[in-house]
């Protein structure tokens, strides 16, 4: 397919895509395309194209559209912001441009000769590597999108929402921090759209405690995002942008598929490995943590009337496995019972539960799926392309064997 665009005029490229040009200057994220042609395999990224001058492309890609005005004239005053902070946080609702406004900052600011830092805690719409983690990488060239390259560092906090892992998100942040150090001169920093509500307000707050940034961009139309500036702790200038008015609005099906991707990317020609977990220690859960007792399991499953599958004592809760979980009624007839608190679910909450797979030193080395967990004998397997590593993460979120997402083990569970 070939397309003329006029000076200033853009067009939004999905991936799988490849690129040329006949004719003319064009950037793509604003870094210019050197050589003339561009090929990226990776699917389900999103590449802005901006003509410089008068150019004719040739286009082959999933999908493609034409926009006009793709930079808004404020991002380019922002940027050169930037250029004098040391972090710079960008905040918005869903589909506001946060994500383009990362792609354009670091491009620029690379250009100019910064040496760029990303942190993405955005837990389900990854830029920077795979769904359910805290990602970080710094970048001594122009990345032109993060999600070509691999992320240094991953923390893993198991789900695709920071709803109910509010802490986790915020200490994934921090050690993201901690890890790029002062290698980078300028480190961005993504955020979620999880911005609304009490509980979003004080995520937001508390992550930018933790990062203290010189400078915080909030995009967005200033009417809906009006109560952000005033979530901010102080210290940072404080900027609202608008977003760019080629922004795709993207629907429940299109990010699973743009999820669904990055689970094939990181998941996909793994393998099992047997893990015994009297040696390799689980994280995240509150299994292995007491010990088996049949005998209790035999008196709790008289009291409700139905068949434990297991029963785990420790001094501060009892872990129950049981079919279809336990009703709020039965839990509080058990902790009434045991004494302690009592934490239940139902086995087929851990079939194909995603895990991160963490060294020696609590690093994640990357992501696995745990199958046939046999808590009574200390055993289970973990499918994934890590091979060696010290401790297994338990997650919530619950794949199959295809990597479609078939459900998840509640917060709650134990």
């Amino acid at each position: 397919m070939e397309l003329d665009l006029d000076p200033g005029e853009g067009l939004l490229v999905r991936t799988p895509c490849y690129l040329s040009m006949a004719g003319g200057d064009v950037d793509v994220w604003g870094l210019p395309l050197e050589g003339g042609q561009l090929r990226i395999g990776i699917p389900e990224l999103t590449l802005l194209v901006t003509a410089r001058s008068r150019t004719t492309l040739r286009l082959e890609a999933v999908g493609h559209r034409i926009v006009r005005n793709p930079i808004p004239e404020e991002w380019w005053s922002a940027a050169e912001k930037a250029r004098d902070a040391e972090r710079v946080v960008i905040l918005g609702e869903t589909d506001s441009g946060k994500s383009g406004l990362l792609f354009y900052l670091a491009n620029v600011l690379s250009i100019s000769g910064l040496r760029v830092g990303i942190v993405d805690s955005d837990l389900g719409q990854k830029d920077l590597g795979p769904p359910a983690t805290v990602a970080a990488a710094a970048f001594a060239s122009p990345p032109l999108h993060p999600g070509l390259a691999e992320p240094e560092f991953l923390y893993f906090v198991g789900d695709t929402s920071p709803r109910g892992h509010l802490l986790q998100v915020v200490a994934g942040v921090r050690s993201s921090l901690d890890y790029l150090g002062r290698r980078p001169d300028v480190t961005l920093v993504n955020t979620s759209g999880y911005v609304s509500g009490s509980a979003a307000r004080a995520l937001k707050y508390h992550k930018l405690e933790v990062i203290r940034p010189d400078l915080v961009f909030v995009i967005g139309d200033r009417g809906e995002v009006s109560h952000l500036p005033r979530v901010i702790p102080p210290g940072p200038e404080v900027q609202i942008l608008p977003g760019p008015p080629s922004i795709i609005k993207k629907d429940r099906s299109r990010r699973y598929a743009v999820r669904r991707a990055r689970w094939i990317r990181y998941l996909s020609g793994a393998s099992e490995t047997k893990v015994d977990f009297s040696e390799v220690r689980a994280l995240g859960t509150l299994l292995f943590t007491g010990r088996p007792s049949p005998a209790a399991a035999s008196l709790a499953s008289d009291l409700i009337g139905r068949e434990i599958n297991y029963l785990e004592i420790s001094p501060d809760v009892v872990s129950i496995l049981v079919e279809g979980g336990l009703s709020r009624a039965e839990i509080r007839a058990l902790a009434s019972s045991f004494g302690v608190e009592v934490r239940a679910a139902a086995p087929s909450s851990y079939d194909g539960l995603l895990v991160g797979l963490m060294s020696e030193t609590g690093g994640c080395l990357g992501l696995g799926l745990l199958s046939d967990l046999n808590p009574g004998e200390m055993r289970g397997s973990v499918i994934s392309r890590v091979k060696k590593f010290a401790y297994v993460k338990f997650g919530y979120i619950r794949l199959s064997r295809s990597l479609e997402e078939i459900g998840r083990r509640e917060v709650a569970a134990p």
